[in-house]
């Protein structure tokens, strides 16, 4: 995934993709992740397709819309199991999004 950076009151689209030797993968179960620790600590996670705030866009894409209102860096963590064919691979991957003051509304 990719770091983004976003004003203060964002709301910002978070995509997370699975694949398998470069073809996009549900994850098996069918189950994906999506764990959020804001700049404050707090902890939480999305699951799919129990959570309906994540939106599975196609096989092995998924997003979430978080509002962005803490500033600071926002960690994020997708993860999910794929079928390998000779097994079961956990796939997971991890990255930032930073929130700015707003220079008007300080």
């Amino acid at each position: 995934m990719q770091n983004g950076n976003f004003d203060l009151n964002e709301s910002a689209a978070h995509a997370f993709m699975f694949s398998v030797a470069g073809v996009p993968t549900d994850p098996i179960s069918p189950t994906a992740t999506l764990t959020v620790r804001s700049p404050s600590g707090i902890v939480t996670a999305y699951v799919y397709p129990t959570d309906t705030n994540i939106t599975r866009i196609s096989a092995g894409s998924f997003e979430r819309v978080l509002p962005m209102n803490e500033v600071g860096v926002w960690h994020l963590r997708s993860e999910g199991d794929l079928n390998r064919g000779s097994g079961v691979a956990h796939a997971v991957d991890e990255w930032t999004a930073t929130v700015r003051e707003s220079d008007v509304l300080s």
